[in-house]
């Protein structure tokens, strides 16, 4: 059995035995932010390459993040220094690098991305509702496994003077 304290009167009002009910809990440090990085594969069936700095949806456990994340190569170099990726292609691997809460382990995950009302068709039977909706469908495009956390990785972009 698992007692519960403080819970508001709406959760209790609402609670069904009949439908199951998902509890999480964090360790210690798991609400702090950090750097993280995440290495990442771009489905190949997605056709698109995705920028760097573009707008995901992660979704790892039972957490989801809204994230900008910078692409860079993977692989380990002398001096910790990788490069600096503008875009992720499909098929490939990368390394994804944002601020989050710390992940503890090698914690699957997976990358969406939310179409623009612009890109959806509102014709279609499961767009018809979408403006009265407050999520639009989210589209996979890539896994990927959280690695340990290294502020001490450098991403270097290339410049010429």
């Amino acid at each position: 059995h698992v007692h519960l304290r403080n819970v508001p009167l709406s959760l209790q009002a609402s609670y069904s035995p009949s439908k199951p009910l998902a509890l999480v809990s964090f360790l210690r440090h798991e609400h702090k932010r950090t750097v993280v990085n995440y290495s990442i594969t771009l489905s190949s069936d997605y056709p698109n390459p995705i920028r760097s700095k573009e707008e995901l949806i992660m979704q790892c456990g039972p957490r989801r993040f809204l994230i900008k994340p910078l692409f860079s190569q993977a692989g380990n170099t002398p001096n910790n220094v990788h490069k600096f990726d503008r875009y992720l292609h499909p098929g490939r691997a990368a390394i994804a690098t944002f601020i989050a809460p710390l992940t503890w382990g090698s914690v699957p995950t997976l990358f969406f991305k939310t179409p623009s009302p612009a890109e959806t068709d509102p014709s279609s039977p499961t767009m018809a509702d979408a403006p009265s909706s407050p999520t639009l469908p989210l589209e996979l495009i890539a896994t990927g496994t959280s690695l340990p956390p290294d502020r001490s990785r450098i991403v270097a972009k290339r410049v010429i003077l």
